[in-house]
């Protein structure tokens, strides 16, 4: 976890990719996030989430201060906490691009769903770093990704359709 801090109308990071998950949390101010060229406008307590090998870049708006959170992880972490053939498909939840792939939790979504306690366990013991942090920030992780799978799925659901149809498909269910 590492934390970004801009000056107003700057570039806070080029465009670049990655093979890790990529969570962006705002702590303050708003940016603009262009995640495989959509634009996506952030506000503070915004998450943004960036799938496994998804170009991004990230300007910083108006405001005085702007800073964020960086969460890289890796999808095998999703391997590593789950039975079977299920990793594969919620890993793919974090690694295939879709154009209706979820990418903003508001800072409304982040506290309605529960996950605002994993998010600010994950920045405090990774800045803390005392006797066990890791262990923490991996649990963290882990009940955060869950967190984000879940509501996706639910997201999903109430527009009638399954979880995802090329998820399906590809796994075989």
């Amino acid at each position: 976890v590492t934390y970004q801090a801009t000056k107003k109308n700057t570039v806070a990071t080029s465009a670049h990719i990655h093979s890790t998950i990529e969570l962006i949390y705002v702590k303050e101010g708003s940016f603009d996030a262009y995640v495989n060229e959509k634009n996506v406008i952030l506000s503070e307590g915004d998450l943004l989430l960036i799938r496994s090998n998804t170009i991004h870049r990230i300007f910083a708006r108006d405001e005085e201060k702007n800073g964020y959170h960086i969460i890289k992880i890796n999808p095998s972490l999703i391997f590593d906490y789950s039975f079977g053939s299920n990793g594969e498909k919620y890993a793919l939840e974090f690694i295939l691009t879709k154009e209706e792939s979820k990418l903003l939790f508001t800072s409304r979504e982040v506290e309605d769903t529960g996950i605002k306690p994993y998010l600010e366990t994950i920045v405090r013991e990774s800045e803390e770093m005392g006797y066990g942090s890791d262990i923490a920030v991996k649990a963290a992780v882990a009940n955060l990704m869950l967190g984000i799978l879940r509501f996706c799925r639910n997201e999903t659901m109430e527009r009638g359709g399954e979880a995802s149809e090329l998820l399906n498909e590809t796994v075989g269910n």
